[in-house]
Formats: C-alpha cells, sequence, structure tokens
C-alpha cells in the first residue's frame, strides 16, 4: 500500500481526536480539483501520480511504509510537471 498513499495533515486542525481518513480524505479530494482545474487534461492516474510524486518526503528517504510518498503538497502539485506543451 505504500506506493499508493501520501499523508494529507497539517497543523491548522489539531486537537485530540481529530486526525484520520475522515480529516485527509477532503483535503486529498480538494487538492485533486484544484489541480485537476489547472490542467484539465489530466486523466485520474495522472493526477493521482501528480499528487503522489509531487508530495514533501518524510521518515526514510523515498517511499516508505508509514508515511508512503510523504506529506501533501498542494503548492508542487500545482507547478507544471514533466513536459508542458501549448495548445
Amino acid at each position: 500500500m505504500q506506493n499508493d498513499y501520501l499523508v494529507a495533515h497539517d497543523r491548522i486542525f489539531v486537537a485530540d481526536g481529530i486526525r484520520g481518513t475522515s480529516f485527509a480524505a477532503p483535503r486529498v479530494s480538494g487538492a485533486a480539483a484544484l489541480i485537476r482545474h489547472k490542467f484539465p487534461n489530466l486523466d485520474g492516474p495522472a493526477l493521482k501520480q501528480v499528487l503522489l510524486q509531487t508530495a514533501t518526503d518524510l521518515g526514510a528517504t523515498g517511499v516508505d511504509d508509514v508515511f508512503g510518498h510523504g506529506r501533501l503538497n498542494i503548492m508542487n502539485a500545482l507547478s507544471p510537471v514533466g513536459k508542458v506543451v501549448a495548445r
């Protein structure tokens, strides 16, 4: 599973019991919507790869069992990745 997840946590909502997938899913979904709006040519698998490849690495270098690809990084994800072609 480490190849298919990232951490979507920040210090905005830090209190006991406020963590987990219920709080991460809306953040990742929102990030995906922003990326899809900026890069409408991306399909689902490409969008997923952008999110995973632009995450900020946490823990052991590279993909690991604890943090997967790392922490969601929306600023990195909204920056062009790979070859940009004008329409």
